[in-house]
């Protein structure tokens, strides 16, 4: 086996090559002067060659201690790298992605779970639309989502179901001769396209009066009175809209928890279970 290089008499060698001195190099590397003239001899005694030439008025390397300088960076940049990826060994942290209607209802009961469960995992949370998450878990940097629909290329299970409520912020006034006034989210948006294609099935004329990028905003829209909106909800997060029962029903959308493949099992686990415990444990097994 070969004599093992010394990192330390390596390092203060390159110093001493960034620097220009051995003075120079002593001080950056907070070490004495003859410290590091004993590590460049150390080096030479090791090769058995002079590495380096001193005159009065600056250093020289010669062919030989230009060959180990070259050599000690590229040693001491792969043992750095090294060092900063090894410097915190903790687990990467759990990515969890939650479309805005699954947030009030069900993020929290999937978060206390894994923190029961796991608890010294790191968590990271994402809102995010549908096309985000499905782009997310197909590159491996979401591990964990709670979505609408059973469309989904990904590993999961059917946790519960939200009731699709048509809901306005007014009373019911004269129709609208253009139809119902529609609040809705910007594509992409599956629930948008389920309002319109159930609507223009029952022959209700209907136009979009008002169009948000975030379910906040469809809120604030509907309780505003601009129209009527079609969102998944328990009737608990319903408080302060009222529904429509004029609208053909829209019936229920499947939740579902979907996980990237090969995230870790234990993670699967306590997200499911925390999902499914938002719900009442007897619900039907049919999706929008």
């Amino acid at each position: 086996m070969p004599e093992l290089l010394d990192l330390v008499a390596l390092r203060s060698f390159v110093e001493i090559a960034e620097s220009g001195s051995f003075t120079g190099a002593a001080r950056a590397l907070g070490l004495s002067q003859p410290a590091v003239s004993q590590h460049v001899r150390a080096l030479e005694t090791r090769f058995d060659a002079e590495l380096v030439t001193r005159s009065s008025r600056r250093i020289a390397f010669t062919a030989a201690g230009e060959r180990v300088l070259a050599e000690a960076r590229r040693l001491l940049a792969v043992h750095d790298e090294a060092v900063r990826a090894l410097e915190n060994l903790e687990e990467p942290p759990v990515v969890i992605a939650c479309i805005e209607h699954a947030v009030p209802s069900v993020l929290p009961a999937v978060l206390a779970e894994l923190e029961r469960t796991i608890p010294s995992r790191r968590v990271v949370v994402q809102v995010e639309n549908a096309e985000h998450i499905a782009a997310g878990l197909k590159r491996g940097v979401i591990d964990v989502a709670i979505v609408l629909g059973h469309d989904w290329d990904a590993p999961g299970d059917e946790v519960g179901l939200f009731a699709l409520r048509w809901v306005t912020g007014r009373p019911l006034t004269a129709q609208d001769r253009r139809g119902v006034p529609l609040v809705v989210n910007r594509e992409p948006c599956r629930i948008r396209h389920h309002a319109l294609s159930l609507l223009a099935r029952s022959g209700t004329p209907s136009y979009i009066a008002a169009e948000s990028s975030t379910l906040e905003g469809v809120l604030a829209a509907v309780r505003a009175g601009l129209g009527t909106a079609l969102l998944p909800m328990p009737a608990r997060y319903a408080i302060g809209l009222q529904e429509r029962p004029d609208l053909p029903g829209a019936g229920e959308i499947a939740v579902r928890l979907v996980t990237r493949r090969g995230v870790d099992p234990k993670v699967r686990a306590a997200a499911t279970s925390g999902a499914r415990s938002a719900f009442l444990p007897a619900r039907a097994s049919r999706s929008a």
